[in-house]
């Protein structure tokens, strides 16, 4: 059975009744309604069956509010009136791995250059919400070469960045850290910290960050070194 073309889903069928669920369909007050038996005959009911226009999604917030122009941000999107199968673009660039619910959807940003861009959430009835508030693509740096040089009581960490960033580094006797150095807010490619008041024979963990003019912020992976 089809309402406006669309099929029924679900449908549970008996010589009298088709009950079943419609699916998504534009707003219209006038559809028909069709019935096609296995053998392909078909009737047409002389009643009507409309549409009613579903209120438009609402978009009130998303959060972070910035993420690197690389893509792969997680982000939430909030707001109401959010339909099963809805989509939601961050500057036009639609967001992967989606969770919808009425009021909030999840996913991650793709690709997209460097600035302000506008979070648009689409109901599969086509109608479509802007938030007021927009989402910003950083430039965020590339760290590599990362390498730490132990003594006995101090390390001098060093890496580079593609494009001029700060530095500090994180560091601790666990990946939970719990120590970090003075912001070094030089903006440069070669970076260099020295960390001090380590103790003897004790291996520490450590990553290093460096954050662009932009504002976007780059994050090492965790590493360890021994001191001697």
């Amino acid at each position: 059975a089809t309402i406006g073309g669309v099929a029924l889903s679900s449908p549970t069928i008996t010589s009298t009744a088709i009950s079943g669920t419609t699916g998504p369909h534009a707003p219209n007050a006038t559809n028909s309604v069709v019935v096609t038996n296995p053998d392909t005959q078909s009737g047409t009911c002389a009643c009507t069956y409309g549409y009613d226009a579903s209120p438009a999604p609402t978009v009130s917030s998303v959060s972070p509010a910035s993420g690197s122009s690389n893509g792969g941000t997680t982000l939430t999107i909030g707001g109401s009136d959010f339909r099963s199968g809805a989509t939601a673009t961050i500057g036009g660039v639609a967001l992967t791995g989606v969770i919808v619910t009425s009021t909030a959807i999840t996913g991650t940003t793709g690709a997209h250059a460097a600035g302000t861009a506008s979070v648009v959430v689409t109901n599969p009835d086509t109608q479509s919400g802007t938030c007021g508030c927009t989402y910003q693509y950083l430039v965020v740096p590339v760290i590599s070469n990362v390498h730490a040089s132990p003594n006995p009581t101090t390390a001098t960490i060093t890496w580079t960045t593609d494009i001029p960033s700060d530095s500090r580094v994180e560091w601790g006797t666990t990946a939970a850290y719990g120590n970090t150095s003075a912001l070094n807010a030089a903006l440069v490619t070669s970076h260099s910290v020295k960390l001090s008041g380590l103790t003897r024979l004790t291996t520490y963990h450590y990553h290093v960050l460096s954050r662009a003019s932009s504002g976007g912020l780059a994050v090492s992976a965790d590493f360890t070194f021994n001191t001697k």
